[in-house]
């Protein structure tokens, strides 16, 4: 059986996991990238899962402060860079009154695309066949890092500030 790997790079950043594996996403709470502003400020949703209005207590470059969300809805945070690390908690736990811990977001390390599907085929040993339809762009370039041994990899160029949402992209790549 053939097998493509793949590996993202998202510049000037890579993309990984969350601070080593902390996730930006709990049971009742949600960090996500929404943007940056031309100012060197990252804007992030904080997204309110539970069904009942929270108080969120947000962390980030030393400071410390709290939002009231409504039940099911979100609100956003500018945090300035160079800082990557904002943390969140949610202080109102709707069920049981149990901590529900931080989450936490690296806005230097957020990937700024989301992908609808994504699909690689071998053709042969030198070729690969790469199809995707993008679900958001924020314009940043993107390239993808491609492998049919898992040794050798050819960094390629997919997603440019041209590309669209809702169009399905193929690339036929020569390794």
């Amino acid at each position: 059986m053939k097998r493509v790997l793949l590996a993202f790079a998202c510049l000037p950043v890579i993309a990984n996991a969350q601070n080593g594996g902390q996730s930006a996403e709990s049971g009742s709470l949600r960090l996500a990238l929404a943007g940056t502003t031309l100012d060197y400020k990252a804007i992030v949703k904080i997204t309110n899962k539970q069904s009942c209005t929270v108080e969120v207590k947000i962390n980030h470059n030393g400071q410390v402060f709290t939002k009231t969300i409504p039940s099911l809805s979100f609100d956003t945070v500018q945090v300035t860079f160079p800082e990557c690390t904002i943390k969140a908690k949610p202080l109102t736990n709707c069920c049981n009154g149990a901590d529900m811990g931080w989450a936490e977001l690296n806005v230097c390390q957020a990937l700024p695309i989301k992908f609808e599907w994504f699909r690689t085929t071998v053709i042969d040993k030198k070729t690969i066949k790469v199809q995707f339809e993008l679900e958001e762009v924020d314009g940043t370039e993107l390239y993808v890092q491609l492998s049919t041994d898992g040794r050798n990899f050819k960094s390629v160029l997919l997603v440019t500030k041209e590309m669209k949402v809702n169009q399905i992209y193929t690339a036929i790549i020569k390794l």
